[in-house]
């Protein structure tokens, strides 16, 4: 959770940003007068831009409308609510029940390291049309054999996630790798 404190700068030093490169293309194209802030703020750093010229002008101009458009999309960004990832698992007229994102990842985690010979995992989960897939990254032990910890990481996905959060699972996609047990070299004599 972001603090408001931060927030709150954050947006403010952008909208500085924002509203000096807006003033800056009014100077430049002479819209307004150089001097039209209140206590001749910035009087000469405008004086200067008003008096630019050709390839200059153009590039004041150019430079000034991409920091506006770029501070406009921070602004937008800042302003839009962050929509957490959450999958309905059943509705009816007393209302829904949603499950958040990561705790369908953690179950599916939690589930699929209690195959054997697996020593770590990393999953994603997506809901498709037809219920939830999830993809598996797992690192085994070097004397495990795929195929096996495969189908056992599947099948325990797969009852999990179905049994304690309902939610349909209509795929499971394992990748393996095997992990090195130390970084040490040992060499054969």
């Amino acid at each position: 959770m972001r603090s408001v404190f931060n927030w709150i700068i954050a947006t403010f030093v952008v909208l500085v940003v924002f509203a000096a490169a807006v003033i800056i293309v009014l100077v430049a194209t002479m819209t307004i007068s150089y001097d039209f802030l209140p206590f001749d703020w910035f009087d000469t750093v405008l004086s200067r831009v008003a008096e630019v010229t050709g390839g200059e002008e153009a590039a004041v101009i150019g430079i000034s409308i991409l920091i506006i458009l770029i501070t406009f999309a921070l602004l937008v960004a800042e302003v839009t609510p962050i929509r957490e990832k959450v999958y309905r698992i059943s509705s009816d007229q007393s209302g829904e029940v949603k499950v958040d994102y990561d705790s369908v990842v953690l179950l599916a985690e939690k589930a699929a390291i209690q195959a054997h010979n697996v020593h770590d995992v990393r999953c994603k989960a997506a809901m498709k049309q037809d219920g939830l897939a999830v993809t598996c990254f797992a690192a085994l032990n070097l004397s495990s054999s795929v195929p096996e910890v495969s189908s056992e990481i599947k099948e325990k996905i797969k009852e999990s996630v179905e049994r304690f959060m309902g939610l349909p699972v209509i795929e499971v996609i394992v990748k393996t790798h095997y992990r090195k047990k130390d970084s040490k070299h040992r060499s054969v004599q």
